[in-house]
C-alpha cells in the first residue's frame, strides 16, 4: 500500500534518509513498474503521482476501505487526468463489502462529496465510467486487458449474468414494457421519470445505485459456469 494515510511511509514501516516520499519507499524496494499494483494512494503528492505515471505503476482504488478506515478520499479525477492507470478494489480486510458494484457506488458518492467540499471542478465519472473502472480498467491494471475485462471476440469468457429487473424502482416492470407500443406518458415508469430500461447508462446506474443482493444470476470463468449461492441454472 502507498500513501493511504497522512504521514504513513508507504506502509513499509521503514524509511531511510535518502527516501523522499512514500513512493520512494516502494521504488527503493524495486516495487515500481508496469507489473506493480499499489493500493490506495489517497494522499499522493504531485511528485509521487508523476513518478507512478512515468514508471507505468498501477494503482488500486479502494474507496469503501478508505472511508471505512477514515483514510480520506482519493482525488481520482486528477489522477486519471495525469494518466495514471487505476482499477477498483474492495480491500475487504479494511472494508465492509466484497461487491464491486458496492465499491462503484461508494466511489461515486465519495467523489461527489470531494467535488462539493474540496472545490474540485473536474467532471465526475458517469455510471458507465465506473463500470469500466471496475472491469476493463481493472484488467489494464493487471496487464491482462488483452485477455479479460470486456466482452470481445478472442478474449476469455469471464462474465456474469445480471437480472437488471431486480434493480428497477418498480421491480421488472419498466424492463418488461420497454420497447412496447404503449405511449410512455401512459406509463411513467417506462421511458418516464425512471428512465428507459434498455438504455446502457440507465442500466449501469441501476446496477451501481440500486444493487440487489440476488441480481447476479450466473457467473462464468474462461467459459466455465460456476456453481454457488444465487447462481441459478
Amino acid at each position: 500500500r502507498v500513501a493511504e494515510d497522512v504521514g504513513t511511509p508507504g506502509g513499509a514501516g521503514l524509511r531511510c534518509s535518502d527516501e523522499l516520499d512514500h513512493v520512494d519507499v516502494s521504488g527503493g524496494a524495486g516495487g515500481l513498474g508496469p507489473r506493480s499494483i499499489l493500493a490506495h494512494g489517497v494522499h499522493l503528492s504531485e511528485r509521487e503521482l508523476r513518478r507512478l505515471v512515468e514508471t507505468g505503476t498501477r494503482l488500486a482504488h479502494c474507496p469503501s476501505s478508505n472511508l471505512f478506515l477514515a483514510s480520506g478520499v482519493m482525488p481520482l479525477a486528477r489522477f486519471l487526468e495525469a494518466g495514471l492507470i487505476v482499477g477498483l478494489g474492495t480491500d475487504v480486510a479494511g472494508g465492509p463489502d466484497p461487491s464491486i458494484f458496492s465499491v462503484m457506488r461508494v466511489g461515486a458518492y465519495a467523489q461527489n462529496a470531494r467535488r462539493s467540499l474540496a472545490g474540485d471542478r473536474r467532471p465526475g465519472l458517469a455510471p458507465l465510467d465506473w463500470l469500466r473502472l471496475g472491469t476493463l480498467e481493472g484488467a489494464r491494471a493487471l496487464g491482462l486487458e488483452d485477455r479479460i475485462g470486456s466482452l470481445e471476440a478472442g478474449k476469455e469468457a469471464d462474465l456474469i449474468a445480471v437480472d437488471a429487473g431486480l434493480t428497477a424502482p418498480v421491480r421488472h416492470v419498466d424492463l418488461e414494457l420497454a420497447g412496447t407500443d404503449v405511449p410512455s406518458r401512459a406509463l411513467p415508469h417506462c421511458g418516464g421519470v425512471y428512465g428507459r430500461g434498455d438504455d446502457p447508462t440507465e442500466i449501469a446506474s441501476r446496477l451501481i445505485f440500486r444493487t440487489h443482493p440476488e441480481m447476479v444470476r450466473g457467473a462464468w470463468v474462461r467459459g466455465r459456469r460456476l456453481e454457488g449461492p444465487g447462481l441459478s441454472a
